[in-house]
């Protein structure tokens, strides 16, 4: 489920939407807009062959992530946003691409940066 607020004017956008109304909310979100995404990211083990009486399963769970920054693109599977934006020429720095079905949560900080 994911859940989407508006934490400027407080107001909640929708909450509890199914995966397949996804699409949908993700386009209250538009270039410019200054969003917190909290999200699932993926683990991986460690690099060796593991015996399973060695693994626990704590070291290989996901991780939920916060991550800050300006939406730069808003694609139908995936959201980008950046944490630095130059302008004059346009230019930017620490993009990170999260795919929509990882999202849990989003929260619109600045509308149009």
């Amino acid at each position: 489920m994911v859940k989407f607020t508006e934490k400027k004017m407080g107001n909640t956008l929708s909450e509890s939407k199914e995966n397949k109304n996804m699409e949908k909310d993700f386009k209250e979100f538009q270039v410019g807009d200054k969003v917190e995404i909290s999200w699932i990211d993926s683990c991986s083990c460690k690099i060796q062959w593991t015996l399973s009486e060695d693994m626990n399963k704590s070291d290989i769970e996901p991780t939920i992530i916060s991550s800050v920054g300006i939406v730069l693109y808003n694609e139908t599977d995936y959201i980008t946003i950046t944490q630095n934006w130059g302008f004059n020429p346009p230019q930017y720095s620490g993009l990170t691409t999260i795919p929509k079905g990882c999202i849990k949560d989003v929260l619109l900080l600045v509308r149009k940066f």
